[in-house]
């Protein structure tokens, strides 16, 4: 892997961790003020969906990452073995 994928990967999980503890804080805010409303109680119920989008999309910014190399390697030895 490249340093610069390496740096992107970085950052993409950085922002993405950031949403998830923005969207925990304002779960647990929620839970102390919940009215137990129809309204509040759905608001609350999306929270869990939501998280755990935000913890699929950072599984797979890795597993994009972490699969390109690979791929990577696979062309490298299929273009030598041609070359020959």
């Amino acid at each position: 892997m490249k340093s610069a994928e390496l740096q992107e990967l970085h950052d993409d999980l950085s922002q993405e961790f950031s949403r998830l503890k923005r969207l925990v804080d304002d779960l647990n805010e929620l839970g102390q003020r919940l009215d137990y409303s129809a309204e509040s109680v759905e608001a609350a119920a999306l929270r869990p969906h939501s998280f755990y989008t935000g913890v699929k999309r950072m599984l797979l910014l890795v597993s994009r990452v972490m699969k390109e190399e690979p791929q990577a390697k696979e062309k490298a030895r299929i273009a030598a073995c041609w070359s020959v």
